[in-house]
């Protein structure tokens, strides 16, 4: 089989974009005369262009301006125009495997366990064991048979953009100010609100952080800013405050400096794995045991392992189940603060 373009289809969240980078890279190395696309949520698309083994990237706006049947339509329209001859989809909703299946590639892969798997030509069984790295490459065994093996086993590092231009202001603004002291990102919110440490704990671990020469570095979304606001009254220490204020590239270029990146279980923390930052990692609601623990970066993961109702969902949601929220209160400032410091000192 001749093939010249493959497309992998994951328009997910940041963080599962993110960790779909090893599949593409593979690709590109074992299809070398082919082209790779890669389809993603609208407006990811700053933290992947310029990845060397990413030919082109074809966002899709499934919220707004391709939501439902008819947005279906419009980009298989966009994708049969494509001619793919693989098209590989480690995404695992009905309307993905609908927009895949309705074009005319010569192979298409996806999981068994998709809504509507039986329309995949090819399928491969969503080893849950696995770090998500690894469950998403599973979907080259049919393409790579007996080499897949041999392929996958280097596989040790996520990839991801930055914005050099920004990245060389933030590192002479950085050096200015901070002296000797160390610069410390905290990612203090989260898409779901029981996957965020209190910020009145994290206030305190700025604080207490800045005993020790580290300065604080605080980053979010702008539609999170009111929750760092918040954060910020707790705070009476100098800290840089850049929530709100960063394209997705130059966000990436920003953890790119970081000493250490203290986060929730959110997509920031690949970012921060793509660049091989030591992460320090909070889990409430959700648990290592899904595959979605830093890859390819010292990391240490912050959890309270005697509480039997953990995990209670695979994304956590906006209100504990138990209504005592304990997976997130049991965690005390002290231990994030030493678990912080000892990633420090490696």
């Amino acid at each position: 089989m001749i093939v010249k373009k493959i497309l992998i289809f994951n328009p997910s969240f940041i963080g599962d974009a993110v960790l779909t980078t090893p599949l593409l890279k593979i690709c590109k190395d074992y299809f070398a005369n082919a082209h790779i696309h890669f389809c993603i949520r609208y407006g990811y698309e700053k933290l992947f262009i310029g990845l060397p083994f990413i030919d082109k990237i074809i966002p899709f706006d499934k919220r707004v301006v391709e939501k439902g049947i008819r947005g279906i339509f419009k980009l298989r329209k966009i994708i049969k125009e494509e001619k793919y001859d693989i098209i590989i989809c480690p995404h695992r909703s009905i309307r993905s495997a609908l927009i895949v299946n309705l074009n005319k590639a010569q192979v298409t892969v996806g999981f068994s366990s998709t809504v509507s798997s039986f329309l995949f030509k090819k399928r491969v069984r969503r080893n849950l064991q696995l770090h998500e790295v690894y469950r998403n490459l599973q979907l080259l065994k049919p393409l790579m048979e007996d080499n897949f093996a041999n392929v996958i086993k280097e596989v040790n590092k996520l990839h991801v953009a930055e914005n050099k231009k920004y990245y060389g202001k933030f590192k002479y603004f950085t050096d200015v100010i901070k002296g000797e002291s160390k610069l410390v990102g905290i990612q203090a919110t989260s898409n779901w609100k029981t996957k965020m440490w209190p910020f009145e704990r994290y206030a305190a671990l700025v604080n207490r952080l800045y005993e020790y020469n580290i300065i604080s570095v605080l980053f979010s979304s702008t539609k999170e800013i009111n929750i760092i606001e918040n954060m910020s009254q707790y705070i009476n220490v100098p800290f840089i405050n850049l929530a709100g204020l960063l394209e997705l590239d130059e966000l990436s270029s920003a953890i790119k400096k970081m000493d250490l990146f203290i986060t929730n279980d959110t997509g920031p923390m690949h970012i921060a794995a793509g660049h091989k930052i030591p992460v320090l990692a909070i889990f409430g609601p959700t648990v290592p045991e899904f595959g979605f623990i830093p890859f390819g970066c010292t990391h240490k993961i912050i959890e309270d392992t005697t509480l039997g109702c953990r995990p209670c969902s695979l994304h956590g949601g906006n209100r504990c189940p138990k209504k005592h929220f304990k997976c997130m209160l049991n965690l005390t400032t002290d231990r994030v603060l030493e678990n912080a410091l000892g990633l420090l000192k490696r």
